[in-house]
């Protein structure tokens, strides 16, 4: 493969797992009615594909994931817990800058 001229690609998921756990776990939303608050305490899941594609010597970095996060919060004095599902997030959304 010189230059990277024929297909090549590498997969990312683990990176992928990793690093959305870091970004996603801990956000919290304060300062909700009531004195409540929101939080993401968790990722579920995670699923589906993330590499990058060499060909000809241009990278392409290709995703298609579902991702499932827990979340607890507390709004006028009442606990709830429960899950976000993110069921599509793909690079073609992402291309145009709409997510």
């Amino acid at each position: 493969n010189v230059n990277a001229w024929h297909w090549d690609n590498a997969n990312l998921m683990p990176w992928t797992q990793k690093r959305l756990q870091e970004m996603m776990v801990g956000i919290e939303v304060p300062n909700l009615p009531e004195g409540g608050w929101m939080r993401i305490t968790g990722m579920k899941k995670c699923e589906g594909d993330c590499e990058t594609n060499t060909r000809k010597g241009r990278v392409i970095i290709c995703f298609d994931l579902k991702v499932v996060l827990t979340w607890e919060a507390e709004v006028n004095f009442e606990e709830g817990s429960g899950t976000i599902s993110l069921p599509y997030i793909d690079n073609v959304e992402t291309e145009d800058g709409n997510i």
